[in-house]
C-alpha cells in the first residue's frame, strides 16, 4: 500500500536515529583504544556497509492512490453485514494512502479505504517525531442483519410503532384475518460511526510527556426485540439511537529507574428516546391491555482516576503497580409504571434511580531474574464494585396486564481478589539433539464475594506447567497442561425474589467445577522451504456437584498448517481445522429433581488454501485464496417418554477469491480481484416459522441465511 522505497513505521523514527548514532560511536571509543592497545596495527572499521535500516531512504510526499469500480450479482443483505456490500450493483471502489517526511523529523500520515461504501475509513496522524503527535479517525461499520421479516406494525423499528386502520385483533394469529394483506417487508440494521482526535506530547528535555484522546460513537439503526402480553407475543424491533463520548487525559513522568502516569477516562452514553410503543396486534387480555411501552438503555457516565508506575528496584527486578478507582452514576427520570390507563398504581418512591456503584482496581506485579536462566512473576489483582444505590420497594407491573406485588430494587455489588505465580528455567543440556528447553510453571488463586447472589463467595485454585523445546532437525515442541478446582463456599436463597430460582439449581458460572486443559504444538521444518506446524487443544470441564444445570462442557480441536515457499516468488499455504463441542446438562419441570436431560453436540470443520506468485508472467502477479467451512449442531433431549427429536441446525460457508496484478509501470499497477461466497445455513427456529405458524407469536417470519454471490473487483493503483 506504500511506495516500494519508503518505510511507514520505520521511517519515523530517523530523528531518534540521528542522536543515537552519535551516542553509538562515542560508546565505542573506549573500545576502540583497548583494540588498538592490544594491536596498533588494527585496521579500522570499514563503515561503509552500516546502513541505518529503520532511517527514511526518500523526503517529501509520497503515497498510493488507488479508484476502481466494483461489481456485485445476486447481493444479498447478510452478505453486506459488516462490509457494505449488502444490495446488487456497482460501487465506487476508492483507497488511498499519502505520507511526507523531511529531515527535521516532521512527517504526515494518511490513508483511507473502502470510500464508495458504508464500511468507510480515514486515519491521520502528523506531527514531529520524538516532540508532538496529532491523529485523527473517521470509521463507518455497517451492520445488516436482516432483510426477509415481515410485520403488519406501521412505523417498525421507531419509537410508536401502530396497526393498520383494517387491522383485525385475535386471540391467536390464525384469528388476524388482515394479517397476509397488511404484511410489509422490514429490514433489522444499524450502523455505527466513530470519529476521534488525540494528540501526544513530549516536551524537549523533559521527563514528561502528556496525551489526550477524544472518542465519539454514534450508533443508529434498530434491532430485534420482543415484546408480550403475557402468553401473547410480537416480534419488533427497538430503535437504536446511541452517543458513547470518551475522553482519556493522562500525563507520564519518567526519570532513571521508575515511571508513573496519571490519567482520567470518562465515558458518557446518551439514549435520546426514553422508551418505545407499540400497539398490541392481539386481542386485549386484560381491560386497557391495548398498548405497551419499553424502556431504552438509559443515559449513564462513568469516571475513572488512574495511577500507575514502574520501579526498576534492582537491574534484576522491577516492581509495577496501577491503581484506579472509578464511579457509575445513572440519574435517568423513570417512566410512569405502565401505559394502560385502566391500571391504578402508587406513586413511585423516588423519581429517577439516582444510581451509585463505585469501582477499585489494583494490581501490585513483580518481576524478578535472581540468576541466570531463571524468572519469577507474581501478581496480586484486587477488583471492586462498591454499588451505593439505595433500596427502594416499588409496586410491579406485569407486561402492562395487571398490577402485581412490590419488588425492591438489589444493588448488586463484590470484591474479587486474585494471585497468580509463576517460574520460568532455561536450560541448556549439552545435547546433540535439544538446542533449547524451557520449563514453566504457575499457580492462581482467586476469591470471589458477591451480594445479592445465590452464591455468595466461591474460590478458584488453579496449577499450570508448560514445556517448550527446540530438537534437531527442525523439531519444535511445546507441551501445556492445566488443572483448575473451583468451590461453591456459600449458598443461599436471595430474599425479595418473587420467583426464587430451584434450590438444586447451579449457575455455571459460579457452580463447583472442575477444569483441564491441555495444549500442544508440534513445529517441524524439514527444509528452510517448507514449514509444518500442528495445535491440539482440549478443554474439559466437569461441574460435578451440579443436580439441574450445565454439568459437562468440552471443547476438542485440532488444527494442521503448512506452508511452502518453493522460489523466492511462489507461496503456497494449506490448513484444516477441526473443533468438536459438546454440553450435557440436566433439568427440572417440577421444581424438583431432574426429570429431563439434555445435550450438545457441535462440530466445526475448516478447509483453507491460499498461493501467491510473483512475475508469474512478465509484470503479472497472480493469487489465489480459498476457504470452506462446516458446522452441524445436533440437540438431544430425553424426557422419559419417546417424542420427536429436534432437527439439526448446520452452516455451510465457502469464499474463494482469485486476484491479479499487473505493472503497467513502476507506478502504476492495475488489479483484477474476483470473489465467489456462498452461505447455506438450516436453523431450526426460524425455518418454516412465517408470521402465523405460532399461535400466540406474531413471528417476523426471519428466514436463514443463504446466499450465492459473485464480486468483481477492477481498480487502477498509482503510487507518487
Amino acid at each position: 500500500m506504500y511506495p516500494k522505497n519508503s518505510d511507514r513505521d520505520c521511517a519515523k523514527t530517523r530523528p531518534r536515529a540521528r542522536v543515537v548514532w552519535p551516542l553509538v560511536l562515542v560508546g565505542a571509543l573506549p573500545l576502540s583504544a583497548v583494540v588498538h592497545a592490544d594491536d596498533t596495527s588494527a585496521a579500522a572499521p570499514d563503515l561503509s556497509k552500516w546502513l541505518c535500516t529503520v532511517c527514511p531512504s526518500v523526503y517529501g510526499w509520497t503515497g498510493l492512490a488507488s479508484l476502481g469500480v466494483d461489481g456485485l450479482t445476486s447481493g444479498d443483505y447478510r452478505f453486506g453485514e459488516y462490509s457494505g456490500y449488502s444490495h446488487s450493483g456497482a460501487y465506487a471502489d476508492i483507497d488511498g494512502a499519502a505520507q511526507y517526511r523531511n529531515q527535521r523529523g516532521d512527517y504526515f500520515d494518511g490513508s483511507t479505504g473502502n470510500l464508495g461504501l458504508d464500511s468507510r475509513w480515514i486515519e491521520l496522524e502528523a506531527g514531529t517525531q520524538g516532540l508532538v503527535e496529532l491523529h485523527g479517525l473517521y470509521r463507518q461499520i455497517p451492520l445488516f442483519l436482516d432483510d426477509t421479516g415481515r410485520s403488519p406494525l406501521i412505523g417498525f423499528g421507531g419509537t410508536n410503532q401502530s396497526l393498520p386502520p383494517n387491522w383485525v385483533a385475535g386471540g391467536g394469529t390464525s384469528q388476524m384475518t388482515a394479517l397476509g394483506s397488511t404484511l410489509q417487508p422490514v429490514n433489522i440494521s444499524n450502523q455505527r460511526h466513530t470519529a476521534g482526535v488525540g494528540a501526544d506530547y513530549t516536551p524537549r528535555s523533559s521527563n514528561w510527556d502528556i496525551a489526550f484522546d477524544f472518542r465519539d460513537d454514534l450508533q443508529s439503526g434498530n434491532t430485534i426485540t420482543g415484546a408480550n402480553f403475557l402468553t401473547d407475543s410480537v416480534q419488533l424491533a427497538s430503535p437504536i439511537d446511541y452517543r458513547t463520548d470518551q475522553i482519556d487525559v493522562s500525563a507520564g513522568y519518567s526519570r532513571d529507574r521508575w515511571q508513573a502516569r496519571l490519567g482520567y477516562y470518562g465515558s458518557f452514553f446518551t439514549e435520546d428516546n426514553a422508551s418505545f410503543e407499540w400497539a398490541n396486534p392481539f386481542a386485549a387480555i386484560a381491560p386497557g391491555a391495548t398498548e405497551g411501552r419499553m424502556s431504552l438503555p438509559p443515559s449513564n457516565s462513568f469516571h475513572q482516576l488512574a495511577l500507575v508506575g514502574g520501579w526498576q528496584i534492582l537491574p534484576t527486578t522491577k516492581l509495577m503497580t496501577s491503581l484506579a478507582y472509578g464511579r457509575e452514576l445513572l440519574d435517568a427520570a423513570f417512566m410512569p409504571a405502565t401505559i394502560n390507563s385502566a391500571l391504578t398504581t402508587a406513586a413511585l418512591p423516588v423519581s429517577n434511580l439516582d444510581g451509585r456503584v463505585n469501582t477499585g482496581n489494583y494490581v501490585v506485579r513483580l518481576n524478578s531474574t535472581p540468576i541466570r536462566h531463571l524468572s519469577l512473576n507474581a501478581e496480586y489483582l484486587v477488583d471492586r464494585r462498591d454499588n451505593d444505590t439505595a433500596q427502594n420497594s416499588f409496586q410491579q407491573v406485569v407486561t402492562d396486564t395487571f398490577v402485581g406485588a412490590g419488588q425492591t430494587n438489589l444493588p448488586y455489588s463484590f470484591d474479587r481478589d486474585h494471585a497468580k505465580l509463576n517460574a520460568a528455567y532455561r536450560m541448556l543440556p549439552n545435547l546433540a539433539v535439544v538446542s533449547q528447553v524451557k520449563l514453566q510453571v504457575g499457580a492462581d488463586y482467586e476469591r470471589f464475594d458477591r451480594t445479592f447472589e445465590t452464591v455468595l463467595r466461591n474460590h478458584t485454585e488453579t496449577a499450570w506447567a508448560e514445556l517448550n523445546s527446540n530438537f534437531a532437525y527442525g523439531i519444535g515442541l511445546a507441551v501445556k497442561y492445566s488443572h483448575s478446582q473451583r468451590w461453591l463456599d456459600d449458598y443461599m436463597v436471595v430474599a425479595g425474589l418473587a420467583a426464587p430460582q430451584n434450590p438444586l439449581l447451579q449457575q455455571f458460572n459460579t457452580a463447583d467445577r472442575t477444569r483441564q486443559q491441555w495444549l500442544g504444538t508440534l513445529s517441524y521444518t524439514p527444509t528452510p522451504k517448507i514449514v509444518i506446524d500442528l495445535v491440539w487443544q482440549q478443554n474439559d470441564d466437569s461441574y460435578q456437584n451440579t443436580m439441574i444445570g450445565l454439568t459437562n462442557d468440552d471443547d476438542h480441536s485440532g488444527s494442521l498448517d503448512v506452508n511452502w515457499t518453493p522460489t523466492e516468488k511462489i507461496s503456497v499455504d494449506l490448513h484444516f481445522t477441526r473443533e468438536i463441542i459438546e454440553t450435557a446438562q440436566a433439568g427440572s419441570q417440577s421444581f424438583s429433581v431432574p426429570d429431563w436431560f439434555g445435550n450438545d453436540h457441535v462440530s466445526i470443520d475448516t478447509v483453507g488454501a491460499g498461493l501467491q506468485w510473483r512475475d508469474a508472467f512478465p509484470r503479472l502477479d497472480i493469487g489465489l485464496n480459498y476457504n470452506w467451512s462446516y458446522s452441524n449442531e445436533a440437540i438431544g433431549v430425553n424426557t422419559g417418554v419417546p417424542g420427536a427429536g429436534f432437527p439439526e441446525n448446520s452452516v455451510r460457508d465457502l469464499a474463494a477469491k482469485l486476484w491479479s496484478r499487473y505493472h503497467l509501470n513502476a507506478r502504476c499497477t492495475v488489479r483484477f480481484d474476483y470473489e465467489y461466497a456462498k452461505e447455506d445455513t438450516m436453523d431450526w427456529a426460524l425455518s418454516g416459522v412465517d408470521p402465523s405458524t405460532i399461535s400466540n407469536v406474531l413471528a417476523l417470519g426471519i428466514t436463514s441465511p443463504r446466499y450465492d454471490v459473485n464480486l468483481f473487483r477492477l481498480r487502477v493503483q498509482y503510487t507518487f
